[in-house]
């Protein structure tokens, strides 16, 4: 069905998106850090996990270096130790943006939408510009079946970041399972003109 496949592309983009987050900004990463930054990005998981454990071994205050285990577990497939490493990512940084996205994207792959969905919505009453943050709440809701939600989503992000192809596109998709055909059409309309390789 259109819900399933659309349930399933959901999950595919958060699976995708965790790498993303963890090899995001490599220049602000401190050097101590760096080679694992490096590993992830050649898919080397289980090198940068074990580094990761020595360096938190060592400092175990160091949030990034959380975040990035977090990453790590996620894409071995260890998804309740990546979100517990998410979890003390923020309680180390609240404001960590890499750290919050990660875990609501965990959860909704891990089926905890209310709980992703409370993370976005704590997250957002204090960062209530954050785009991305708009946009993950799209994802969950359209996951949990909320369309007229994930709809209103899409729309606040792409306020926010009118570059946004990802919300852009899912935004289409929406319109198009809501029966809105006509929108849809303009839509993706907008999404050619603006990203024609998409």
């Amino acid at each position: 069905s259109s819900d399933l496949r659309g349930s399933a592309q959901q999950g595919s983009a958060i699976h995708a998106g965790i790498t993303a987050l963890a090899i995001a900004d490599v220049t602000e990463v401190p050097p101590s850090l760096d080679g694992v930054v490096r590993q992830l990005s050649a898919g080397h998981f289980l090198e940068a996990e074990a580094a990761l454990q020595s360096h938190l071994a060592r400092h175990a205050d160091d949030g990034h270096a959380w975040f990035l285990l977090g990453a790590c577990h996620h894409q071995r497939g260890n998804l309740p130790p990546a979100l517990e490493a998410l979890a003390r990512a923020l309680q180390l940084e609240p404001d960590h943006q890499q750290a919050a996205l990660a875990r609501v994207a965990i959860l909704g792959q891990s089926g905890k939408l209310e709980d992703a969905l409370v993370l976005t919505a704590e997250w957002l009453a204090r960062h209530p510009d954050d785009a991305q943050m708009h946009y993950s709440a799209g994802l969950v809701s359209e996951m949990q079946g909320d369309l007229a939600e994930a709809l209103g989503r899409y729309d606040r992000a792409l306020a926010l970041d009118p570059s946004m192809g990802p919300a852009l596109q899912n935004r289409g998709n929406v319109l198009t399972r809501l029966g809105r055909v006509d929108e849809a059409v303009q839509n993706n309309r907008r999404l050619v003109g603006a990203f024609p390789q998409a």
